[in-house]
């Protein structure tokens, strides 16, 4: 009874929520089933790497605790649906506290997005301050020791200049994009992470609301005209094409019967390797957050225009990828029947 007032308590005056208590019709410990495949870079016109976790579940004082994940690593085909090229299911943590359920979160070992780099991702053991680099085709992960001051996310990254790492700071949102507080860098050398600032020569870089260095250029996304949603596309400083984001009035009362202050799309754009990622946010009577994808043609760093259109959807039920849509209608997009996603028994086969 005790637990129960305890639990309505946290809900009500907090907003709070208990972690699941042990289920009698479960053996502990248990492994939950592998979660659909997360995209995690554009690798080129028709791959992708994506990730696929799951947690081992203890029974400790009554509650459920993760004290265990591993992590799978697939190389995809987005356009033609077919077995992964690659499966790794090298990693693995074991945490030294347990994790309650339901305060438990990803973010204590990350597979970093965004990056792909000599057939590697970035990977972040924040519980042990340490990072590697995972080459698809191997069994063995080096890590390093990191020391790292500052608590900003450690979940989205880009190359940058000397084999450095830039990681994405979202701590800004407008409607038209990420700006940054900061930018953490990593220095592989170093193994420090530190915040970079852009002055001098590299100065031009504040106005720019993501930054990679691909190709011996630095390359930069910023906003040109908020009132159009337009961005510009500059590599060392010069502007090479420009970006335009859907311009929708969503947000508008008299066009959508189920509109709210909290329904507005906002917009986020990253850089993924050489190619540019366009988040459109869902709003809420919807829900997910749905990706066009563009690709950098890096001998003219411009907009590529043989690029074949592709769309990804996330929502609870996994990554999607839609190929050839034009979405005028942003509201249909859970509605369309035509897509690509890779569950855990395509991923790892019907033996999983």
């Amino acid at each position: 009874m005790k637990r129960i007032l305890l639990a309505f308590f946290c809900a009500i005056v907090c907003g709070c929520s208990m972690p699941p208590e042990c289920d009698n019709s479960f053996s502990y410990p248990y492994w939950t089933d592998w979660a659909n495949g997360k995209l995690i870079s554009i690798v080129d016109d028709s791959l992708a790497v994506l990730t696929s976790n799951r947690r081992k579940i203890e029974c400790k004082m009554d509650n459920e605790y993760v004290t265990s994940s591993r992590f799978g690593l697939f190389l995809a085909n987005y356009r033609t649906k077919q077995k992964p090229l690659s499966i790794d299911t090298t990693i693995g943590i074991t945490f030294t506290e347990a994790r309650r359920v339901g305060y438990y979160s990803n973010s204590y070992f990350s597979v970093v997005e965004n990056y792909f780099k000599d057939s590697s991702v970035l990977v972040i053991d924040n519980i042990n301050n340490r990072f590697g680099f995972w080459k698809m085709g191997t069994e063995y992960v080096p890590f390093e020791g990191y020391s790292y001051q500052e608590n900003y996310a450690l979940s989205k990254a880009n190359p940058w200049i000397n084999e450095n790492i830039l990681f994405k700071n979202s701590r800004k949102l407008s409607r038209s994009g990420e700006t940054w507080d900061k930018t953490p860098m990593l220095n592989t050398k170093s193994r420090q992470i530190a915040m970079l600032d852009f002055t001098g020569e590299y100065g031009w870089l504040n106005e720019c609301l993501d930054i990679s260095y691909i190709g011996g250029k630095i390359l930069c996304i910023k906003i040109k005209d908020t009132e159009i949603n337009k961005f510009e596309l500059v590599a060392d400083g010069i502007n090479t094409d420009e970006l335009q984001v859907i311009h929708r009035s969503i947000c508008d009362e008299d066009k959508h019967e189920n509109y709210h202050a909290a329904s507005c799309l906002n917009y986020t754009i990253v850089l993924d390797g050489n190619y540019i990622i366009k988040e459109i946010i869902m709003p809420l009577y919807i829900g997910g957050s749905i990706h066009e994808v563009y690709k950098i043609d890096t001998e003219r760093f411009k907009l590529s225009n043989t690029f074949a259109p592709v769309w990804v959807y996330y929502d609870a039920n996994g990554t999607r990828f839609y190929n050839g849509y034009n979405f005028d209608n942003l509201d249909s997009i859970d509605k369309l029947e035509n897509f690509i996603l890779y569950t855990p028994r395509d991923l790892f086969g019907a033996g999983y």
